[in-house]
């Protein structure tokens, strides 16, 4: 039972090591102290009644010799004999006839007392041997120690038997005394233990709690805490051990955050859209451009199905088949719409781990929606210069063949037509013109390659007017100029009087006879501002976006009369690229438009 206690007690997990140790060093100290003392306790009453027995067999052995001589004078009054060798001796004497009756005794009356013969530590005597006994006497009514000696003849026969006995109340008396002194001192040993156990407790348990606490602390990330010494060889190994260990984690999480910042900001950084899935299509990663693409939201994105955000369609029906056979790397061209067509190159291959086991599906994204509308503008573009190029040829070759069909001999026709043929010739030059200028300033887009100079803008401003005068004065138009005599900027000179010139030339011919141009420049926000406004025809607002174009016509009859090639606002859109700038429109039809150049410092 004590030891299914104490194992109960050490198997305890849930308590705290202190109240373990503490708990199972109480129990092992009380245990042996009791032991100790019940041990002790009983050796000193064996002692004390060893002690009184032998000296009941001395003082029994003294009075046996003294009954021989005393005898021998007597006459044999043995009561009275009895009574003087007891003055002084205090203990009880009884002297036993062979047949068992009491002859002389002490303490009582041997007429009135029962024969002895059947005392257990009579019998013996009566045959000849030493006996003693522990019983409760019915002559003094207490607990006695009783010493039988038998006495022998010349012829070794037993004459008689002497007993003597102590009252068992003193030798318990004196056990207790003893018993209790011995039992103090084995609570003041047990206290003494206890303390000592509550201190080798805690001092074993301390450093183990605040090791514990440090664990704490490191699975929690704090792994830049170190465990002091410990005290003990092995605690201190054990410290030495959790700190290396933290300091190994620490450089460990430190080399894997920075990796994962580099992957994760090169994965924001890239232009393509990079999604990882695993076997089941659920996210593992999504960059910030996969997930414009395809419209996701921006919260936590990992674990969730990707099939299900995104509803199905044919990246759907890509990833399904990626899944379900992409052992190997696999492309295509997939069209999704989300209000305008995205176009996407689509590129998938299979995630593997270290040992070559496929465990998801790798998908890459390319945006070519712009390549794509690029394409759609190149193509446009080659038409639209096709046709504008075919129409003056055209022209000119079927007057050319009316000429040479006899054209030639009526004199007011052929000026005609050598008329109409210098015209488109003319318009077939300005195209090319323009053309030739577009290709050039694209090509010096880049502001290192402009040709940059101080410019005096109210000079340049006056020049651009005085130019367009004759223009403007033909329809009857105010053509002005307005800048602050002290504004300088650097420009690249000839491409913007080429751009100015563009501008107010389409001002001109879209305005009105008696109508208003004006030229302006000025500094705003740090950027020089270049405005042509008219109140002229003005443009639709849905032809706005797309007058920068190239060959784009709001009103082809009229430009046509007016000798337009369609590429001069192109050629103002990339004039203000060049110098790092923009071009703005604000129009509204019948009401006239203003067009902004907005140029930084370069």
């Amino acid at each position: 039972m004590i030891l299914r206690s104490l194992k109960g007690v050490l198997e305890l997990e849930q308590r705290p090591l202190f109240q373990q140790l503490f708990t199972a060093f109480v129990l092992v100290s009380t245990l042996t102290v009791l032991g100790i003392t019940w041990y002790a306790n009983l050796s000193v009453r064996e002692q004390i009644i060893s002690g009184a027995l032998s000296e009941l067999q001395v003082r029994a052995t003294l009075l046996a010799n003294q009954l021989d001589d005393v005898s021998r004078d007597t006459g044999y009054d043995w009561q009275s004999l009895i009574t003087r060798l007891h003055k002084g001796v205090d203990m009880r004497i009884t002297l036993i006839s062979p047949d068992g009756t009491v002859l002389a005794d002490t303490d009582g009356d041997p007429v009135y007392m029962d024969n002895h013969a059947g005392r257990e530590e009579v019998m013996p005597a009566l045959d000849g041997r030493t006996a003693h006994s522990q019983r409760f006497s019915a002559t003094t009514g207490v607990q006695r120690m009783y010493l039988a000696l038998p006495m022998f003849d010349r012829d070794s026969l037993v004459t008689a038997v002497l007993r003597t006995s102590y009252e068992l109340d003193g030798v318990d008396a004196r056990i207790r005394h003893i018993a209790s002194r011995i039992t103090f001192s084995g609570l003041l040993l047990a206290l003494l233990s206890c303390l000592l156990g509550f201190y080798i407790s805690r001092r074993f348990s301390r450093p183990l709690v605040r090791m514990r606490q440090v664990a704490d602390d490191f699975a929690a990330g704090q792994l830049g805490r170190r465990l002091p010494p410990a005290g003990t060889l092995e605690l201190n190994s054990l410290a030495s051990s959790m700190n290396k260990m933290a300091a190994s984690l620490d450089r460990r999480l430190r080399d894997l955050a920075e990796q994962r910042n580099e992957r994760e900001a090169l994965l924001n950084s890239m232009t393509e859209g990079v999604i990882a899935v695993d076997g089941e299509g659920n996210l593992l990663s999504c960059n910030p451009a996969a997930r414009t693409m395809l419209q996701l939201p921006d919260e936590a994105l990992r674990a969730q199905h990707l099939p299900t955000l995104l509803g199905g369609g044919p990246l759907t029906d890509f990833l399904d088949h990626m899944l379900a056979s992409g052992d190997h790397r696999e492309s295509c061209e997939l069209t999704l719409q989300h209000g305008n067509p995205l176009y996407l190159q689509v590129t998938g291959s299979p995630l593997q781990d270290s040992q070559d086991k496929r465990f998801g599906v790798l998908i890459v994204l390319n945006d070519i929606t712009e390549l794509r509308a690029l394409e759609g503008i190149r193509k446009e573009f080659v038409s639209n210069v096709s046709h504008e190029l075919r129409t003056p040829v055209t022209s000119i070759r079927g007057y050319v063949e009316t000429l040479r069909d006899g054209g030639m001999q009526d004199p007011t026709q052929a000026t005609h037509f050598l008329e109409v043929i210098e015209r488109q010739a003319n318009r077939l030059n300005n195209i090319i013109e323009d053309l030739l200028a577009l290709s050039r300033i694209e090509r010096r887009e880049d502001p290192r390659q402009l040709n940059l100079q101080e410019i005096q803008l109210d000079h340049l401003v006056s020049v651009m007017v005085q130019d367009h005068l004759p223009i403007a004065r033909r329809k009857n138009i105010a053509l002005q100029g307005q800048c602050a005599t002290s504004l300088v900027w650097r420009l690249d000179i000839n491409m913007i009087e080429r751009a100015l010139v563009n501008l107010i030339i389409n001002a001109i011919h879209y305005t009105d006879d008696g109508g208003r141009v004006e030229l302006r420049a000025c500094v705003k926000d740090e950027h020089l501002l270049l405005e042509v406004r008219d109140n002229g025809c003005g443009i639709s607002s849905e032809h706005l976006p797309r007058i920068f174009e190239r060959f784009y016509v709001v009103d082809k009859a009229r430009s046509r009369s007016v000798g337009g090639t369609g590429l001069g606002l192109a050629i103002v859109k990339h004039v203000a690229a060049a110098h790092g700038g923009k071009v703005e429109v604000e129009s509204v039809a019948a009401q006239g438009s203003t067009f902004r150049l907005v140029l930084p410092r370069v």
